[in-house]
């Protein structure tokens, strides 16, 4: 017969969290005594965590220190291949060309047509 109905006693015995009578229920988890044993247990579980803790700092700081001369040792690398390349050209350095065009004064770096009056022009012939 597929169509059975149990009945609530047969229910409780059949589903696992159902209570049963040979099952007994747990009591409230009391909370353990403060001894000087648990605080010595507990103080070394720290003790240990915080080495762990100091041990993972300790290393992401080497990995740190690693990367900062890497990032250094390339960006040297790269300052020496710029002037590599700036030696092989030919061009003058700019900034160079700039310091000197500052120490030359204005009024010989913009030097003004020079006026030809009339009376020479008159008299050219």
């Amino acid at each position: 017969m597929a169509n059975e109905v149990f009945q609530e006693e047969e229910l409780k015995y059949l589903l696992p969290f159902g209570p049963r009578e040979n099952h007994e229920t747990p009591a409230p988890s009391k909370k353990p005594k403060l001894t000087i044993r648990y605080l010595h247990n507990l103080i070394t579980e720290l003790q240990q965590q915080n080495l762990l803790l100091a041990q993972q700092v300790h290393d992401l700081e080497r990995q740190l220190f690693e990367c900062r001369q890497t990032h250094i040792e390339l960006a040297a690398a790269a300052e020496q291949q710029a002037l590599k390349e700036s030696e092989t050209k030919d061009e003058p350095d700019s900034f160079h060309d700039d310091q000197e065009a500052f120490r030359i004064t204005r009024s010989k770096r913009h030097q003004a047509a020079k006026k030809v009056s009339f009376w020479s022009v008159l008299f050219r012939f």
